[in-house]
């Protein structure tokens, strides 16, 4: 299972970088600490949360590839990459923060694992979330538990 994730997204806040991460520290009742360069970032033990946003070659990439205008990259991370066998405590916090912001009316995006077209885990569009039927990751009961019923799953592909 990958242990990072990145959430391509645009999300209608005049900061979404600092707005998004603050959003989901609140969310996870955890504080907002600065990253070395001074952006908002969510830092424990078990998992990094941060975002950027995105310059153009970044943006033209992602509208190419996953038919997405974006405004914010955030990234989802674990720290202990590879210590254990079991999923990453991150996955779960992905998957409950992407559907914290895809609730923001207006807010749209594209959760992956990488930059190519089969690497998407769920996309989300005016309040609904679609969950990729073909990521393995929601095979682990605590990572498909954070997203609540009814589900929607079906094949999600990029443009190659």
């Amino acid at each position: 299972m990958a242990d990072e994730f990145k959430l391509l997204a645009h999300l209608p806040f005049a900061d979404p970088e600092t707005e998004a991460v603050e959003r989901i520290a609140a969310h996870l009742g955890l504080p907002v600490s600065r990253g070395p360069e001074g952006a908002p970032e969510v830092n424990t033990e078990t998992f990094l949360i941060y975002g950027f946003v995105p310059d153009e070659v970044d943006r033209n990439a992602v509208a190419d590839r996953f038919g997405e205008d974006v405004n914010l990259t955030l990234v989802f991370t674990d720290p202990a990459v590879g210590e254990g066998l079991t999923p990453s405590p991150i996955a779960e916090q992905m998957a409950r923060s992407a559907l914290l912001l895809a609730a923001v009316e207006g807010a749209r995006g594209v959760m992956v694992t990488d930059y190519t077209a089969d690497t998407i885990i769920l996309r989300f569009a005016d309040g609904e979330v679609i969950l990729n039927q073909d990521w393995p990751g929601w095979a682990a009961p605590e990572v498909l538990a954070a997203v609540p019923e009814p589900r929607r799953l079906e094949s999600l592909q990029g443009r190659n």
